[in-house]
């Protein structure tokens, strides 16, 4: 399941080593104005299955774009979709946003549909958006407004 995750992201799959150097950076960053990193863990397990990020595109226009990545073993168990939603609750309630997006894989079905399971609507493919190991992928792009929540 991991492989299938990992093949539409222009990233190498992780070890431990880029794990440990990923989470540094986000520590020392403080994103705050610009942004946050969100760890997903399982209260029980003590353990990182994965991350959301949310970017403060457009404060003047409280516009926001997020992202999400869930460990392969994770996958199919809901984790992503709770995760998600809190997420856009965060954005609409604490942060007062009245816009996000996010951009997905046109083949990475699993994710889309989160998204639109929320209330996401797509609003267009993206052609040739993102180039993953020399191929250029298209993406789907979906936005949710405060409004549609």
């Amino acid at each position: 399941m991991q492989n299938r995750f990992w093949r539409y992201l222009p990233l190498d799959p992780p070890t431990p080593a880029s794990v440990t150097a990923f989470l540094d950076r986000r520590l020392a960053d403080r994103w705050g104005d610009g942004g946050y990193q969100c760890a997903i863990e399982l209260t029980d397990a003590q353990h990182l299955i994965g991350t959301v990020r949310i970017a403060i595109d457009d404060p003047a226009h409280r516009s926001g774009d997020i992202g999400y990545a869930l460990n392969g073993a994770s996958s199919g168990r809901g984790y992503r979709t709770e995760a998600v939603s809190r997420i856009l609750q965060l954005c609409f309630e604490e942060l007062d946003l009245h816009r996000l997006s996010a951009t997905t894989d046109v083949e990475n079905d699993a994710s889309w549909r989160v998204m639109e399971r929320l209330g996401m609507q797509r609003e267009g493919r993206l052609r040739h958006h993102r180039q993953v190991r020399g191929t250029w992928r298209d993406s789907y792009l979906h936005a949710i407004l405060k409004s549609d929540r």
